[in-house]
């Protein structure tokens, strides 16, 4: 049982750490770009889910407790971010958006998933 655990723990600081990375150095990179209302929210959402996706790895790495508020943050600005995605950069049509927003919530819930399994009790 510490194995599952442990492998839960290490694979949750990993998927959170580099979507952290990702989506601050993908922010970052973008932000010149920005020149509509719908791209700048796009960028704020991937800046914030980077942010708070680092934020999570420090936690996990740290043993400290989940806080909820923390994960529903991370799981809004990366919804917001994929599914805005598509139509502001690429003005694709708003079905792509929708499966892209879906797509999204299948990576949320395997990331919170292996955050549930890294708290059990080994």
């Amino acid at each position: 049982m510490a194995s599952k655990v442990q492998f839960a723990r290490y694979s949750a600081i990993v998927l959170f750490g580099l979507f952290g990375l990702q989506g601050i150095w993908g922010s970052l990179n973008q932000m010149a770009q920005c020149d509509t209302l719908g791209k700048s929210l796009q960028t704020l959402a991937l800046f914030g889910y980077g942010g708070v996706g680092l934020v999570i790895a420090f936690r996990v790495m740290m043993k400290k407790p989940r806080l909820y508020i923390i994960e529903a943050i991370w799981s809004v600005c990366i919804v917001l971010a994929a599914g805005v995605a598509p139509s502001v950069w690429g003005s694709a049509p708003i079905i792509t958006s929708f499966m892209s927003a879906l797509a999204a919530a299948v990576i949320i819930a395997g990331g919170l998933w292996l955050l549930r399994i890294s708290r059990v009790a080994p």
